[in-house]
């Protein structure tokens, strides 16, 4: 008996382990869309998502439409991006997100940004390469 107690212990931090919420991942994407490759479970927990490949405009609307309500920095550094699509993050975490502001790391690789990409968006950019041309 005096061993049942520690053991049950033990197994009882593992399953609570194992449930927990996963708040930051990396995830290459390339083809798959974006929606399929986060899980439900992480779409709703997830706080900080690092991304690597190519962005298509489905990603960019599943993104856009608040289906990550709990993140707060999208890192996009090492995407291969050169074009963020006019309206990209148009009107972004305006009132989709608990926390009114995301932080976006832009991608080491941007050349250009589209009209209105961040139009009404409530976001913090970051840039890590050269300064981008815009309105294309």
């Amino acid at each position: 008996m005096k061993h049942l107690l520690p053991t049950l212990l033990v197994m009882l931090a593992v399953c609570l382990h194992t449930v927990e919420a996963q708040d930051e991942i990396t995830i290459h994407v390339d083809g798959q869309p974006l929606a399929e490759l986060i899980t439900a479970e992480q779409q709703k927990s997830l706080q900080t998502l690092n991304i690597t490949g190519e962005l298509a405009e489905e990603d960019y609307a599943f993104l856009r439409e608040g289906n990550l309500p709990q993140l707060r920095e999208l890192n996009l550094r090492k995407a291969n991006i050169h074009t963020i699509p006019k309206k990209a993050f148009y009107n972004y975490g305006e009132d989709s997100f608990p926390y009114k502001e995301c932080q976006i790391t832009l991608p080491e690789e941007l050349l250009f940004i589209g009209d209105s990409a961040f139009y009404e968006a409530q976001v913090n950019l970051i840039l890590t390469g050269k300064f981008p041309q815009k309105g294309i």
